[in-house]
Formats: C-alpha cells, sequence, structure tokens
C-alpha cells in the first residue's frame, strides 16, 4: 500500500526549501561582494604597485643622468677608475636597487665594474657582442641618438632576470661611454612591492609576451581567482610591462570563507528550523488530537448524563407508580382482611356457643369436628392477620426512613 508524506513533512520541506533559497541567495550576495572587493582590493594593489614601480624605476634612471651630467661639470675631464669607482658607490649608497653599475665604452666593451663581486657583470666583455639581439639593438639606439635605452630583460648569471639603463655620457657632442646600471627584476619587485600585496596576490610582470618575474611557484594558481584578474602597463623609459595580479590562494581562501561559513550557517539553521517547524507542527497536532479526545468525551460524558437524567426521571415516575400500586393494595389488603375476619369470628363465636349450649348432647365425633372447624378458623385467621401484616410493612418502613 502506497504511503504518502504526512502534512507537517510537506511543510517542513517546503519551509526548508524556502529558508534554503533565502540562504542561497544571500550566500550570491556575500559572495559577489566578496569578489568586488577582491577585484577592488587588486585594482588599488595593481595602481599602487604600479606607482611605485615606475617612481623607483624612474628615480634610478634620474640618477643614473645626474651622475652622467655631474660627471663632465668639472673640468679637466677625468674618465678614469677612481672616478667611476666614486660616482657608482655614491648611487649604490643612497639608492637602493642596482644590482651591479658598469663603464661600458662606446664600441661596447665593459672595463669596469661595482661593486666588483657582482654576481651580474660583463666585465672584461664587450655586450656588443656577447648580449643578444635586442640589447645590442638597445646599445645601438643610444650611440646613435646620444640618450637613455633601456634593454629588454633578459637572463643572466644564475637564471635572474634583469636589464641594463644605458646612459650616455657626452662631452662637447662626444660620446665618452655609458653608464650602465644592472637591475635585477625580483630586486626591484622587492623593493616596489608592499608585503600585503605579496601575501594577498600572485604577481606576474611580463614583457614583450614574455614571464620575467613570478612570485608563483609553477602550478600554485588558483583556478577560481583566474577570473579576478587584474592587469596593469608599467611604463619607464621606452619599455612596456605587463603586471598581472591575482589573489593567491590563502587570500582567496581567506576572504571566500567568509560566504561558505554564511552558506553553512543558513543551510544549517533552514535545517534546524525546519526540524523545529515539523516539530511545533506535530505537537499542535497533539495538542488538537488531546482537545478533540477530551471534546468527544464530554460529548458522551453530556450523553450519559443525559441518559441517567432520563432514567431518573423514569424511575421516579415508576417509584410513583409502585408507590401508587402499594397503596392501593394496601388499601385493598386492609379492606378484605377486615372483610374476612368477620365471618371468622362469627364462626368462632357460633362454635364457643354449640360447646357452651349443646356440650352434653355432642358426640365425641361432633366435638372433633367442631375442634377441626376452631382450628380451621383460627389458622385462618392467622393467615387473616399475616395479610394484615404485610400490607403494614411498607408504612413501617417509610417510618423508619
Amino acid at each position: 500500500m502506497m504511503t504518502y508524506p504526512s502534512r507537517n513533512m510537506i511543510l517542513a520541506v517546503l519551509a526548508f526549501g524556502f529558508f534554503g533559497c533565502v540562504t542561497v541567495a544571500i550566500w550570491e550576495t556575500q559572495r559577489a561582494h566578496e569578489r568586488d572587493i577582491m577585484i577592488r582590493h587588486g585594482e588599488s594593489s595593481g595602481e599602487q604597485l604600479r606607482i611605485r614601480m615606475e617612481g623607483l624605476m624612474t628615480a634610478r634612471m634620474a640618477s643614473l643622468n645626474v651622475v652622467a651630467d655631474r660627471w663632465v661639470e668639472r673640468k679637466p675631464y677625468d674618465f678614469g677608475e677612481s672616478r667611476f669607482y666614486g660616482f657608482a658607490q655614491s648611487l649604490f649608497r643612497n639608492y637602493r636597487g642596482f644590482a651591479a653599475v658598469e663603464w661600458v665604452e662606446p664600441d661596447g666593451f665593459v672595463p669596469w665594474v661595482f661593486p666588483a663581486d657582482s654576481v651580474v657583470h660583463h666585465r672584461g666583455e664587450n655586450i656588443a657582442l656577447v648580449a643578444n639581439s635586442l640589447c645590442q639593438a638597445a646599445l645601438k639606439r643610444a650611440r646613435e641618438s646620444l640618450s637613455e635605452a633601456v634593454t629588454p630583460s633578459a637572463e643572466h648569471q644564475g637564471g635572474l632576470m634583469g636589464f641594463h639603463v644605458l646612459v650616455p655620457v657626452v662631452v662637447e657632442g662626444k660620446l665618452q661611454g655609458f653608464l650602465d646600471g644592472l637591475f635585477l627584476v625580483k630586486e626591484l619587485m622587492d623593493l616596489s612591492m608592499p608585503p600585503a600585496i605579496l601575501e594577498d596576490f600572485s604577481i606576474r610582470l611580463h614583457e614583450d609576451n614574455r614571464l620575467i618575474y613570478s612570485n608563483n611557484p609553477p602550478g600554485g594558481d588558483h583556478q577560481e581567482a583566474s577570473g579576478l584578474r587584474t592587469q596593469k602597463h608599467v611604463l619607464f623609459g621606452d619599455r612596456v610591462w605587463l603586471l598581472l595580479l591575482e589573489p593567491s590562494a590563502d587570500y582567496y581562501a581567506r576572504v571566500s570563507g567568509r560566504h561558505l561559513d554564511v552558506l553553512v550557517f543558513g543551510l544549517t539553521f533552514s535545517v534546524v528550523l525546519s526540524i523545529l517547524l515539523f516539530s511545533l507542527l506535530k505537537r499542535i497536532d497533539m495538542v488538537r488530537e488531546s482537545r478533540d479526545q477530551a471534546l468527544r468525551e464530554i460529548s458522551q460524558r453530556e450523553r450519559v448524563e443525559m441518559a441517567l437524567r432520563d432514567n431518573e426521571k423514569k424511575l421516579e415516575s415508576l417509584l410513583s407508580e409502585l408507590a401508587a400500586k402499594n397503596l392501593e393494595m394496601e388499601s385493598f389488603v386492609y379492606t378484605v382482611s377486615h372483610d374476612l375476619k368477620t365471618p371468622i369470628v362469627t364462626i368462632e363465636g357460633f362454635i364457643g356457643a354449640l360447646r357452651e349450649d349443646f356440650a352434653d348432647r355432642l358426640p365425641q365425633t361432633g366435638e372433633q369436628y367442631l375442634q377441626y372447624m376452631s382450628d380451621a378458623a383460627r389458622k385462618m385467621e392467622v393467615l387473616i392477620s399475616d395479610l394484615l401484616n404485610l400490607s403494614r410493612i411498607g408504612r413501617v418502613t417509610e417510618t423508619k426512613e
């Protein structure tokens, strides 16, 4: 036999569905709000990082230009090694971010490098010959235009990505050489990046569709955070870098964990509320059933009481009728007893007269007959007395009561 769910169960399920839908709607709103927070945080962090990077590189390029201008201010001109080391040491002391400073001859040969123990340098090499074609093109452009040039980023010793800023040193229109500032992309990013941005975002830096920096190991991307990517273009010199920021897995989990808490709490609340509603409806049904049962019992009791009252009325009527019958019977018995007693008294009187008047003439048999008649009369008298006593029983009982 097919069983159908109860009304209370259906209402509880409907309540769970309603509150579940409300919970999902709130969860979606919270999720959208959190995505908006992450997007706005990414935009502000990307803009902050772009400004810091551009400001840092602009300041470092300006410092190289200042040194180049100061180099040719004093005469006689001195382009010796000690003069170079003095300027290079001043740059390192006052400006962070330099990996090395080189002196590049007009033909591209590098005789001096500061600091001497730098892991990235081209000392004793000709960058016009050993560098890649893009660096060679930048050197050629700086030589021809007598203006600063920035080389594309390339891999240096130790697998570090870096680039050169070539600032020409010109005296009376003649190129004396280049101040070459070597910068490592990672060091520049570490200087530009606040710790909060480093913790909250996976950062990539691209140049000419090449990845030159990433703070996230391969495979460490968060798939859901890819839709929250922020793009910024970093401009300095003639270079354009593409800066990409995506929420890190930890930051995404930290922020998105809030809407998961809302979802879990909402669904738990919906389940608890549905159970409470089911229990309440069940209790209401029990109370209603108890009330109906009590009403049925009261109705049944009223019917019983009504039947008892009817029976009492019938009993009173029967008792009244019985009392009337008893009264009639008592009157009848009393009358009959008195009427019957009179002949008995007469018979006993004549028996006594016969014995007194004819005692000497009565034979023995006659005396026996008279004795039989006398006994029968006394027996009849006893019966009449008993009948009278029986008729008086009702009156005696009523008097005692």
